[in-house]
């Protein structure tokens, strides 16, 4: 959800000014990147296109940057802290010897035993750690990283793996920032990190010049590409949008491009710094599930660049995280995207939802945005997870219509409770925010002193649901988690919709109540898809769609990569609307196995619009039946195709009386003789040549269609 934007009015439009040459230089850029691609397994990570997206969004291009790859660490962070323990070592030796040390000295082992005597530490939320713990066992020195009490045991282990030293903090990240630097103060070692504070800036200055190593790629990959309008860069301390904004500011400075900050709301320093216009400080009281910007103190150097760099500022919860994550899973290729990696497409989601925040930032059909995924799965533990929650015991035990949380967040399991021969007894919440339903009463259950007993609740529903899917996972161990989820909520039964059939409960119960037996047998299901193969206007010249017109249609079919067989399919087109109709054989598929598409042409569709017809967009309706033969839970879908009436043109009709005849030979002759002046006609009706003006070739055309009308 968007919950905050803020246009920056001291953006400036200027060049790249000389006060932040200091901070960040291409030329920086260049010597990082010069050095880094030289490294062990360096390799460009990929410039993708989310083509499919941003139609879907209602842009016109999305870009996006995949670094969960990168240096087999899965994050772009390997860039910077890498790069700054590089930076640090080579500065400590030329202290230490009073002369000028190579980089090729350091990579050839010159000074391998001075540099196992040197300490690196810094404080992080996951990501930043294990690259300043790389560079550290890359290069040979000591480490150690502190990490606050809410980052999981799977970046702790990841981090030790680099044989780092690490130390958990109680409190947040600001506060194992501020351990580091007492400890690293009492025992000389030496703080690497992109968080930049008065006198501290010179390594955060390093790594945001490796953090531009993923700008410099971007610039060699675009070849041809058209160049993007929009950049969406996450948040943080602000080093990360400090540093591409600079990048691209200096390089691209004509280019206009528009630089939007996505932060959590969780933790907004950036956003209200912009407001404030100077660096401000937030409380985190609350951490985020995009673990890498749970921040709440800017970074000195980056707020320099964006105060005056970035065009807008937004916030956004979390709740729409997982679910982004999944809708890039499905993509092909497929993405594997960290919580913090899909923070800007969630944000570009949100905004294009809401369509003044998108005029406002100047978003719309014609943008191209680029985003960068900074990380991979870099805990796949939780990126593996599917949370589960009751969806509450009503109030005061009296039924309540009405969303409760965590339970109602989109990327979290729902479950209402039911009772014996699955009736709802008015005692719990219902929502259409509710995914499933589950026995909630008298649940026969433990108790202390090896005992048992009988409960009643939503807390006692969200448990069977909770086994069900380890019981389905373990059946099916290559089921990824959306397999999972769509497998137990599409099989559950709606036969709890005719038990209980007030009207008030239906579509509030979830998909139905739990059916293990049909999740445990039924095939994975497909993931089908539906596009224009051909739309032929008949007995028409201008071959547009318009009102009063019959169209020949023909589809393809596509079952995306990951998902199961679609089996004899059965597939029924249909309309809603009293002003088409279609005639149509229905279609019969033997088989569509995943990731595979195919055309049909020969199964013409042939669509009449009525005479009344608005232009606008339509839909074409296709009821999907497969897997009909197969055990468990058949499949059936209904997808929905778009076609679009135009405005009727009359092309020949140049006096635009809305018929074409003898008038309209005259007036096309006596253009072409500069008899009238052509600048009081739209001469584009009577171009029927497409040779861009008029002539006699148009002339011969437009007798022709009298002739034939």
């Amino acid at each position: 959800m968007l919950v905050e934007h803020f246009h920056n009015a001291h953006k400036s439009a200027s060049s790249y000014p000389e006060r932040l040459q200091s901070i960040l230089r291409l030329k920086d850029v260049e010597i990082a990147f010069n050095e880094i691609s030289t490294w062990p397994s360096y390799e460009q990570t990929p410039l993708l296109s989310l083509n499919k997206i941003a139609t879907e969004i209602g842009i016109k291009e999305i870009y996006y940057k995949d670094e969960s790859s990168r240096f087999g660490l899965g994050s772009f962070k390997a860039l910077g802290g890498t790069y700054g323990v590089l930076r640090f070592i080579k500065d400590a030796l030329e202290e230490e010897f009073g002369k000028t040390v190579t980089i090729e000295d350091i990579h050839t082992g010159k000074y391998s035993n001075n540099i196992s005597k040197y300490t690196v530490t810094t404080a992080t939320d996951g990501n930043h750690g294990r690259s300043v713990a790389f560079g550290a066992k890359l290069f040979g020195c000591k480490c150690q990283i502190y990490i606050h009490s809410e980052v999981s045991q799977g970046r702790h282990d990841a981090i030790e793996n680099l044989d780092a030293r690490v130390v958990r903090v109680d409190g947040n990240y600001d506060k194992s920032l501020e351990i580091c630097k007492e400890e690293s103060k009492l025992n000389n070692w030496q703080v690497i990190s992109d968080t930049s504070y008065s006198g501290y800036t010179k390594y955060p200055r390093y790594i945001m010049a490796g953090y531009n190593v993923m700008a410099k790629e971007i610039t060699n990959q675009m070849g041809k590409k058209s160049m993007p309008t929009h950049i969406f860069l996450q948040g943080g301390v602000g080093s990360f949008p400090g540093a591409i904004c600079g990048y691209f500011w200096e390089k691209f400075n004509n280019q206009n491009l528009k630089i939007v900050v996505v932060e959590s709301e969780h933790a907004p320093c950036l956003i209200k710094s912009a407001q404030k216009n100077k660096m401000t400080c937030v409380p985190v009281e609350k951490e985020t599930i995009m673990a890498g910007l749970s921040c709440g103190e800017p970074s000195l150097l980056g707020w320099e660049i964006l105060s005056s760099g970035a065009d807008d500022f937004i916030t956004i919860s979390d709740d729409s995280i997982p679910s982004v994550m999944r809708f890039l899973s499905k993509n092909s290729p497929y993405i594997e995207a960290g919580e913090s990696s899909v923070a800007g497409l969630a944000g570009l989601i949100e905004i294009m939802k809401n369509q003044k925040v998108a005029k406002n930032i100047g978003l719309g059909s014609d943008s191209i945005v680029l985003l960068f995924g900074t990380e991979g799965a870099t805990d796949p533990e939780i990126y593996n997870s599917i949370i589960i929650a009751s969806a509450g015991n009503g109030q005061n035990n009296i039924q309540i219509n009405a969303p409760t949380y965590p339970a109602a967040y989109e990327s979290v399991i729902s479950v209402a409770p039911l009772g014996i021969g699955d009736n709802w007894n008015n005692w719990a919440h219902f929502h259409y925010s509710i995914d499933i339903s589950a026995p909630g009463e008298s649940i026969y259950s433990t108790i202390m002193d090896n005992q048992f007993g009988y409960f009643t609740g939503s807390s006692q529903a969200s448990p069977i649901i909770a086994s069900g899917f380890a019981l389905l996972a373990s059946f099916h161990p290559e089921y990824q988690p959306e397999h999972l989820i769509r497998m137990l909520l599409e099989t559950s039964d709606p036969e709890i919709y005719v038990i209980n059939s007030n009207e008030y409960l239906q579509g509030n119960l979830g998909h139905g109540r739990l059916d293990l037996n049909s999740a445990l047998i039924t095939p994975l299901f497909p993931e089908l898809s539906i596009s224009l193969n051909s739309e032929t206007v008949i007995n028409d010249f201008d071959g547009l769609a318009s009102a009063g017109d019959t169209v020949a249609v023909t589809i393809n079919l596509h079952n995306s990569n990951f998902w199961g067989t679609a089996d004899s399919l059965y597939i029924s087109a249909f309309v809603n609307h009293s002003g088409i109709s279609i005639n149509s054989n229905d279609f019969i598929i033997p088989q569509l196995n995943s990731g595979e598409s195919i055309s049909l042409p020969n199964n013409i569709i042939t669509v009449n619009y009525s005479p009344e017809m608005g232009a606008g967009e339509y839909f074409l309706h296709f009821n999907v039946k497969a897997n009909q033969h197969l055990p468990g839970i058949n499949y059936e879908t209904e997808l929905t195709l778009p076609v679009s009436i135009y405005e009727n043109i009359y092309y020949g009709d140049i006096n635009q009386d809305q018929r074409v005849d003898i008038m309209d030979i005259i007036i096309t002759q006596e253009i072409i003789m500069d008899n009238l002046p052509d600048a009081n006609y739209n001469t584009s009706l009577i171009d029927l040549d497409n040779s861009g003006v008029p002539n006699i070739v148009d002339v011969v055309l437009l007798i022709n269609q009298i002739l034939t009308d």
